[in-house]
């Protein structure tokens, strides 16, 4: 028998979320129960204030209906429950059933847009006194080398990379040079996601990884991106792009020197612990895997801990004891047993 419940949850974000398209104090999830067998495997579907890849309330009408899309969050959570709960039967750890090393990855935090370099330096601090080591700091015109280079002046050693969604025009503004000389080692897409050409072209004239993200939608997106020379690495949202695609496009980078990065959508536990899982799969060169209440107020789910800026999946079997419908019933907004699936 299988069965598949859905939780929908609020999370606050420890400090509003600031983007290119807005301001967000929360987000929501919708955290997939499937039982096959009486076991239970874990899935989650991260949607974004912004609407990105489908809102709310499309997620849950796609998973209540059973119709998800092909790529996206209904799928990808449903990809990720299926794949626990097969570990769980077979008495494996999620990462040795992906057929990856259990190494896990760094604790690399994200943050949001700040007008001020000051309070970025406190954010970033802040976890930094928690054993993180790696970050990703959002930057935009205006709110760039400012912000990175108070953040270096603080933090010498600190692993930094960049993400600039898409908002700068040319490959030949002087900012990515101001980047490098801060030591930047990565910038996630720099440029419009359509500009392939100018993505490579500014590859060339950098140190730092040039990484694409937006502009990898699917298996053809990525080979358009490897055939253009437009990136180092490319990030594979795993929450959006599912399990099935990614590892699609891992196979096909894993010949061409491009970098895979496994990219996170400031998950819960369980989205973070698929995230954990495909990290150690070889030819993922990076991943963020920092811990949800690194950004989230009181995250449901349980979470490793960070040991000298890594975090190392659960030996299992599955995710291990990650969440509980108790739990999750106390919280959920709305929650609604489908039935078999």
């Amino acid at each position: 028998m299988t069965r598949l419940t859905l939780y929908d949850i609020a999370l606050r974000f420890r400090e509003p979320l600031v983007t290119a398209a807005g301001t967000y104090p929360e987000r929501r999830s919708v955290i997939v129960a499937l039982e096959i067998d009486g076991v239970t495997g874990w899935g989650e579907a991260a949607t974004m204030p912004s609407g990105a890849w489908g809102s709310i309330d499309e997620v849950w009408d796609q998973l209540a209906e059973n119709r998800p899309i092909d790529v996206g969050p209904a799928s990808a959570a449903l990809q990720a429950a299926r794949a626990d709960c097969e570990a769980r039967i077979a008495g494996l750890s999620l990462w040795r059933h992906l057929g990856a090393s259990g190494l896990g990855g760094p604790a690399r935090v994200t943050f949001g847009l700040h007008d001020s370099p000051e309070t970025l330096v406190d954010a970033v601090q802040g976890v930094v006194n928690t054993g993180v080591t790696a970050v990703k700091i959002k930057i935009a015109p205006g709110r760039d080398l400012l912000q990175i280079a108070a953040v270096r002046t603080a933090l010498p050693d600190l692993d930094i990379s960049v993400d600039a969604n898409g908002a700068y025009d040319s490959p030949d503004d002087p900012v990515f040079t101001g980047l490098d000389e801060l030591g930047v080692g990565l910038i996630e897409q720099p440029l419009p996601p359509g500009n392939l050409t100018a993505s490579a072209a500014l590859r060339r004239s950098v140190e730092m990884a040039v990484c694409l993200d937006e502009a990898i939608r699917s298996t053809n997106d990525a080979a358009a991106a490897i055939a253009a020379g437009a990136a180092d690495v490319l990030s594979l949202k795993i929450g959006r792009l599912g399990l099935a695609v990614s590892r699609e496009i891992l196979a096909m980078a894993s010949d061409t020197g491009v970098g895979i990065k496994a990219g996170g959508t400031f998950d819960t536990a369980v989205g973070r612990h698929v995230i954990l899982a495909f990290a150690g799969l070889p030819g993922v060169i990076d991943a963020e895997a920092g811990p949800p209440d690194a950004y989230l107020v009181d995250p449901p789910g349980r979470y490793p801990s960070i040991v000298e800026g890594l975090i190392t999946p659960d030996p299992g079997p599955g995710m291990g004891d990650v969440i509980s419908r108790d739990l999750l019933e106390q919280i959920a907004i709305r929650s609604l047993e489908v039935g078999s699936v």
